[in-house]
């Protein structure tokens, strides 16, 4: 098979050297050009390698060994020798002929408002004014980019493919010329890479045999042909509606690089650093990756997509592998099959009605490759019945290939203008017929809801139905009501109802998990360290042991909670003093020892207070009193005392808890939690307070507060937190800017009509969980450490819908490097925007402006954006 594929690529290349391309002339509205480099080397084989390394040093052979590399063969007896001369000439050496034919391709770097942001292409780029020519441009971007410099003796430029006319993403105006030149790299080692970390995120080499095959890992591409338009929104949403997306062919790539930035390889591999500060395009910012590494990015990585642009200038170059003659030899005919099979199902084949074993498909693949299909089947339709100008265009095409006249027309270019004319009046088409109502396919579904008894819910239904008329109304309230432990084998229970066969929930466990441990075995709560019977544990805390000597750290404590005097003798000679307290949320039992003073939080039944347990209070106090650098975990009124100077809240703590608080103390671990719950500085500060005593047997609470809980109540009363919803320290700082909201649906500002007079069924329609606003900003990290930020994006409805000043509707947890900038988007539903009406019973949007808020928590709001 190798033999196989070196032939047709010396068939191919000698082709691209003798025959003249057909070259487009800039117009005067659009003389911008740009040029890429398609480079291919041959890599040696394994038992090659060696030897050709101990003949090859410094980029120098001797001259008895210059027959074994072309590049240092320049001239034969008549003078030059020609291109075709030299590749005949290279293909015949035996480590060529055992060798590997891969081809370059490079990933570009994800940058802000590109359209080739993070695609697969080809090393290149605009031409400058200065430029000669286009084989220099392409030269000149291939070293800038990725540091190869093809004007040495170890390459050979074999010519150029056609030029080609890139258009805007529905055809209709020119944006440049491209010219896709074509270079042989003659040496068996390939130079170092050395990437542009702007420009270029990896170097990877493809094996051809990947791609001249009759099976390539063929994918899709879904594009938004919206975010490829200007920034107008109106235009924006009228195109999501009418076009929806464009699907792509392409082909799968795997992702193992032969290079990478390091802020690249930092991201997908364990050993490498993040750079420390950010980097110019001068400096060296390039990581050579091994064998093993480049087998773990593969693995650990999705592959790369291959199209567009970048895959119809692979697939020209391939067609010109390709062989056309009747009588070929077995491997030549063989391929021919393959190449067949790879353009037998086109999407010219089944968008414009073109015949699937046509010549157009072998000999300019691209054309018939990169056509697109829509996401709207009618949209396909239209496009096909439009399509008779591209089927005569390929019919005039196929008839004058070997003839003047192939050279004479841009019959590629024709092609192309031909098919976009085609979209462009089925997109007229299109959007007239569904002003007129008639695109009722496209209309969104209400989905069912199970009381239809409908496909795989008619049995369920039914059994339900069932059950329910065979219940009392005893057995329906115990069945939605909860009970407590006198009434099972758990703290919280639904009983059973045994009339039904129904045994019962256990909602609620005790801390072993289980409630009544008698004649168990179960764990204890608390697992030390004999408990777990594990060396490693041991030996992990003699290294801890080790450590704390090294750092001069001394630990000492008082374990006894009412011990005041004991505990305000060991703070005393302490740098820090850590006071862990605690509270739980339930009964009282056992909370004081009989033996100690009567603590205020001593109670049997429900809590009374809010007071710590055991004295908590008390002794954070005590030990205040003697250390100005006392941490708390956890807070109560001790929380004014100015020698309180940290409180990292471990809530609920686990086996690590221990290890969590010292990597946080120690600065190892950035403490990026937020608080889900807002700390008022008084009890009676917050909405609903505890119900002590009660007047009758079963009280009632009519949560008068309604949506006016937590930080939305704090938010509607001037009402001042002690630490509000969302709040969190961290170890660096962060910076907030770019903040961008833009309308995304297709309903437009008021979507109230699209629920005419009808209330909101059981089973919410879809449309109104689709996409309505997009939320974008940027957060930069301006610290000394690389953290993690939590930005809170917060929705403020119209000031007379009678909701809330602000609630939140979107977060996220994101690592940020320092010196970085992170691009955060969030997207917000009709549903996240909207208020019940209970007069329309419907979700409806408010009238009046809306408003974004974006912050580091409830209180702390950085950016904030109105909208209608």
């Amino acid at each position: 098979m190798t033999q196989s594929l070196l032939a047709h690529l010396q068939h191919g290349l000698v082709r691209i050297a003798t025959i003249s391309p057909r070259v487009l002339a800039s117009p005067p509205a659009q003389p911008r050009r740009a040029s890429v480099a398609l480079i291919l080397r041959i890599r040696p084989a394994a038992e090659d390698e060696v030897w050709l390394r101990s003949k090859w040093r410094n980029g120098e052979a001797l001259e008895e060994d210059a027959h074994l590399f072309p590049s240092m063969m320049q001239q034969d007896a008549n003078g030059t020798m020609s291109t075709e001369a030299r590749l005949r000439h290279f293909f015949t050496l035996p480590w060529v002929q055992r060798g590997t034919p891969e081809l370059l391709f490079i990933k570009r770097a994800v940058r802000m408002n590109d359209n080739w942001s993070s695609h697969v292409a080809f090393p290149g780029g605009r031409r400058d004014e200065e430029d000669e020519n286009g084989l220099y441009t392409a030269m000149r971007e291939t070293w800038e980019e990725v540091g190869i410099d093809l004007a040495e003796k170890d390459f050979l430029h074999v010519g150029h493919l056609e030029d080609r006319e890139i258009t805007s993403s529905l055809g209709k105006r020119l944006l440049m010329i491209l010219s896709p030149h074509v270079f042989v790299q003659l040496s068996p080692f390939s130079p170092p890479p050395s990437l542009q970390p702007s420009e270029v995120a990896t170097v990877l080499w493809v094996p051809l045999s990947r791609l001249f095959t009759p099976t390539p890992a063929w994918g899709t591409i879904h594009l938004d042909i919206a975010r490829h338009t200007p920034r107008h929104s109106l235009l924006r949403r009228f195109l999501r509606l009418v076009v929806g997306r464009m699907t792509f062919r392409c082909i799968l790539l795997p992702n193992a690089p032969t290079a990478m930035t390091l802020i690249d390889a930092a991201e997908v591999l364990p050993d490498v650093p993040v750079p420390a500060a950010p980097v110019d395009d001068d400096d060296d910012v390039t990581k050579l990756l091994t064998q093993a590494e480049r087998q773990y990015v593969a693995e650990h990585t999705e592959p790369l997509q291959l199209w567009g642009l970048t895959l119809g200038m692979t697939l020209d170059f391939l067609a010109h592998m390709a062989t056309y003659q009747m009588h070929q030899a077995p491997e030549e005919a063989l391929t021919m099959r393959a190449l067949r099979r790879v353009l037998s199902h086109t999407p010219s084949s089944w968008l414009l009605g073109s015949p699937q074993r046509s010549l157009l498909a072998r000999k300019a693949p691209s054309i018939v490759e990169v056509f697109p299909r829509f996401s709207y089947p009618d949209i396909n339709f239209w496009i096909w019945v439009f399509g008779w100008r591209y089927r005569a265009i390929q019919r005039k095409w196929e008839q004058s290939m070997g003839t003047e006249m192939e050279r004479r027309a841009h019959w590629s270019g024709l092609a192309l203008a031909a098919f976009y004319s085609c979209v462009r009046r089925a997109l007229i088409l299109t959007t007239l017929l569904r002003c007129l109502g008639l695109a009722s396919l496209l209309s969104p579904t209400v989905l069912p809801t199970p009381t239809n008894a409908e496909g795989l819910w008619v049995h369920p239904v039914k059994r339900a139905r069932h059950t329910v008329q065979s219940m009392s109304i005893e057995d329906m309230v115990t069945l939605v009501t909860g009970s407590g432990y006198g009434h099972g084998p758990c703290v919280g229970n639904i009983q059973a109802i045994p009339s039904i066969d129904f045994p019962g929930l256990c909602l609620q466990d005790g801390p072993a998990s289980l409630r009544g441990v008698d004649y168990l075995t179960a764990f204890p709560p608390g697992i030390t360290v004999v408990g777990t019977f594990s060396k490693e544990l041991m030996r992990r805390r003699g290294t801890a042991m080790q450590r704390a000597r090294k750092d001069h750290t001394a630990i000492n404590w008082s374990f006894d909670d009412f011990d005041y005097a004991n505990a305000q003798k060991v703070a005393s000679y302490s740098d820090v003093a850590m006071v862990f307290v605690t509270s739980f949320s339930g009964e009282g039992y056992g909370s004081v020892p009989v033996v100690k003073p009567v603590d205020t939080a001593a109670n049997i039944g429900d809590r009374n207070n809010l007071a710590l347990w055991n004295g908590g209070e008390k002794l954070i106090k005590e030990v205040a009193a003697v250390n100005n650098n006392t941490i708390v975990v956890i807070h109560a009124e001790w929380i004014e005392h100015p020698n309180v100077t940290a409180v990292p809240w471990a809530h609920m703590p686990g086996s690590e808890s221990g290890t969590a608080v010292e990597n946080v103390l120690y600065g190892e671990y950035n403490p990026s939690g937020r608080l889900p719950y807002t700390n008022a500085k008084k009890r009676s500060d917050y909405p609903a307070d505890v119900l002590y005593n009660a007047d009758v047997p079963h009280p009632q609470s009519n949560f008068t507060e309604g949506l006016f809980v937590d930080y939305r109540h704090f938010d509607a009363q001037p009402t001042e937190p002690r630490f509000e919803f969302g709040f969190g320290l961290s170890y660096t700082h962060f910076h907030y800017a770019a903040l961008d909201v833009e309308c995304l649906g297709e309903y437009g500002p008021d979507w109230n009509h699209k629920w005419g007079h009808h209330a909101a069924p059981h089973g919410l329609p879809s449309w109104l969980f689709e996409d309505a606003v997009r939320v974008s900003f940027t957060v930069r990290n301006t610290g000394a450490k690389d953290r993690r930020e939590v930005p809170q994006v917060y929705l403020g409805f119209p000031p007379h819908s009678g909701e809330p000043p602000k609630v939140l509707r979107a977060f996220d947890r994101v690592w940020i490097p320092r010196n970085h900038t992170v691009h955060i988007h969030h997207i917000l539903s009709y549903y996240d925007l909207s208020v019940w009406n209970e007069t329309h019973q419907q979700w409806r949007r408010s009238p009046g402006p809306y408003e974004i808020f974006v912050g580091a928590s409830s209180r702390d709001i950085r950016l904030r954006h109105s909208f209608l």
